[in-house]
């Protein structure tokens, strides 16, 4: 629900008068969608982010020859 109010203000700041405007092009779409799209994945990667265990290593991926003891 942020992203979506986040996105309408951006797209009413940034592009509404060329929308209003202009003929609508596939470049013009192309800026809509990644108005909307990108306070999207910040609030999802913010997300993402805050429910992680403490601790946990991002994305360390261990090999046999790390557990293995001389």
């Amino acid at each position: 629900m942020a992203a979506l109010a986040v996105g309408s203000v951006l797209f009413m700041v940034n592009l509404y008068s060329q929308v209003r405007d202009g003929p609508f092009t596939w470049a013009l779409a192309s800026r809509v969608a990644l108005t909307f799209l990108v306070p999207w994945l910040n609030a999802t990667m913010g997300i993402a982010i805050g429910l992680r265990k403490p601790g946990a290593s991002p994305g360390r991926r261990t090999s046999p020859a790390d557990r293995a003891t001389p």
